[in-house]
């Protein structure tokens, strides 16, 4: 059946793309395999839930190996026949990359669901956003030597394959109409499963590990990059709260309030090893010196996350790193509780100072309302 199904969809000299089309499916249905293999206690506990995975994963696979491939296809569909040996030498070139992308990915899908038991999501949008940090991270946790030679040998075990297979390809029927067709159907099937696909798919099942065995990790980045979202309580501890009051705390003055100035300073990326009152003899900070010396100077803080933008959340609102984007940069994010407002409400004139361009990370929606 296959090998009537392949000349029809790669018709003319543009059959010698199969290798490469079918290699693009084998490497992520055995990736997929290998990760089930990781999960295996729960293929034991749910068989027939790990089949209908790999189905909605072959889904997956398929529309985005059109969505990748149909342009191309549809270009050597149109090409006049001839000039084999030049044809043969371009998907010997091509070849080389598209090896090298496949085992490059698989690979990080096994140490990112190994991490994570998941595929791709907005912390691998993040990973690709923070280089320096997680390339710091990661050659502290992997031995990148032996990664990288396993990655050189799948890649060129893989392009081997392709090498193999394109010489036992033969050329197919050259009929123009035929050709034109294919090069129709190609792009028009692309966008039918991209109209067609969605992330829930995958949301079938109650054990959340066999659902994203259904993902195929080229959608899964894109969609995450697209959406900045990520599930909450999949990688977040909670518990439910049985009394909500047990956790309020109300605090009594024992003298009237003194209305004081209360002036927060932030600036971005300025670490306390830049500052005197925290060791420094460079005199960069002389006038924020001056301030810790008449005022009271905490020495255990720490940073809550990777970007100066989590800082002032914490700081106007007193939170913890959300999954996903900061709430500054959130859309909706206007007219929370923050430390301003709540001085606003005991008579204090709030006012923000900024020293940049205001809509940088949505800090005028945020701060001025």
């Amino acid at each position: 059946m296959l090998r009537a199904i392949i000349p029809w969809a790669l018709p003319g000299h543009s059959i010698w793309l199969a290798p490469l089309l079918l290699g693009f499916l084998a490497v992520n249905g055995l990736t997929r395999a290998v990760l089930a293999l990781m999960n295996s206690e729960s293929i034991v506990a749910s068989p027939f839930s790990t089949l209908l995975s790999f189905a909605i994963g072959f889904l997956f696979d398929l529309t985005v190996l059109s969505l990748g491939a149909s342009g191309f296809i549809a270009a050597f569909c149109l090409l006049p026949p001839g000039r084999l040996r030049l044809m043969r030498w371009a998907i010997r070139l091509v070849s080389m990359p598209v090896a090298l992308c496949l085992s490059f990915t698989a690979i990080s899908e096994i140490l990112f669901w190994n991490e994570f038991s998941t595929r791709f999501n907005f912390i691998a949008v993040d990973y690709l956003v923070f280089r320096t940090e997680v390339i710091g991270n990661i050659r502290e946790s992997y031995n990148l030597s032996t990664i990288f030679g396993v990655l050189a040998l799948l890649a060129a075990l893989l392009w081997f394959f392709f090498l193999f297979q394109s010489k036992r390809i033969q050329t197919g029927q050259q009929d123009l109409r035929h050709r034109l067709t294919a090069a129709t159907l190609w792009p028009l099937i692309a966008t039918g499963l991209l109209l067609a696909s969605n992330a829930s798919w995958k949301q079938f099942s109650s054990d959340s590990r066999i659902n994203e065995l259904a993902g195929n990790g080229y959608y899964d980045f894109v969609h995450a990059f697209f959406h900045n979202e990520i599930d909450y309580e999949q990688f977040y501890a909670t518990r439910e709260i049985a009394d909500p009051k047990a956790f309020q705390h109300e605090v009594q003055a024992e003298k009237p309030p003194r209305k004081r100035h209360v002036l927060l300073v932030s600036v971005e990326s300025l670490s306390a090893a830049f500052l005197g009152s925290y060791g420094a003899t460079s005199n960069l900070t002389p006038y924020l010196d001056a301030f810790s010396d008449e005022s009271l100077r905490f020495t255990q803080f720490y940073a809550t996350g990777t970007r100066t933008v989590r800082g002032l959340e914490a700081i106007s609102m007193g939170i913890v790193p959300t999954p996903g984007h900061a709430i500054v940069r959130r859309p909706a994010a206007q007219g929370l509780q923050t430390l301003g407002q709540i001085l606003s409400d005991q008579g204090w004139q709030s006012v923000y100072l900024y020293g940049g361009y205001s809509y940088f990370d949505s800090m005028k929606d945020f701060f001025w309302t």
